[in-house]
């Protein structure tokens, strides 16, 4: 069962970059690309995006590397909702990290790239739960700190903390 999981998990993946892709193009969506990161969203938010990605490298050239270099990460725009599938490397933004400008798109990509590294594996087993868990309040722990050592706003960086 485990191995038929792993297999559809490898099939799903290029079908859902297939599936974002052909959305973005349908919604007349523009694309920014940086190394391997690419980001999906309207005009207005590739604006917001494009300076917060230089703005990273400033702030964590480290950072900044791992989300360009190290992996292919999608980011799409969703304006409601947020979704995090760390093992296909998809994930989106919505308008509450938007509304904090470059600010808000910055928390966004560095919750991402620690988040990409805690969940290396590729399925997630009813057995691996707890420490799944466990690795997302790592994840947002380590976000909440690096926002707070490079001085962003409290109210941004309070809002990773854990439920």
């Amino acid at each position: 069962m485990h191995q038929l999981r792993i297999c559809l998990d490898y099939i799903l993946s290029p079908l859902s970059r297939l599936w974002i892709f052909i959305c973005a193009i349908g919604l007349r969506y523009s694309h920014l690309r940086v190394g391997r990161l690419s980001i999906w969203g309207p005009r207005s938010v590739i604006t917001v995006c494009g300076p917060a990605v230089q703005r990273l490298c400033d702030l964590d050239a480290e950072l900044h590397r791992r989300l360009t270099e190290h992996e292919r990460v999608w980011i799409y725009y969703d304006p409601e909702q947020l979704h995090d599938m760390p093992s296909w490397r998809l994930f989106t933004i919505n308008d509450r990290f938007i509304s904090w400008n470059s600010d808000g798109v910055i928390a966004r990509l560095v919750y991402i790239a620690f988040k990409l590294p805690a969940f290396h594996w590729r399925v997630i087993r009813a057995e691996d739960a707890a420490a799944a868990r466990a690795a997302q309040g790592s994840v947002v722990a380590q976000t909440r700190l690096w926002l707070e050592a490079h001085n962003f706003p409290r109210l941004l960086s309070e809002s990773f903390s854990d439920p």
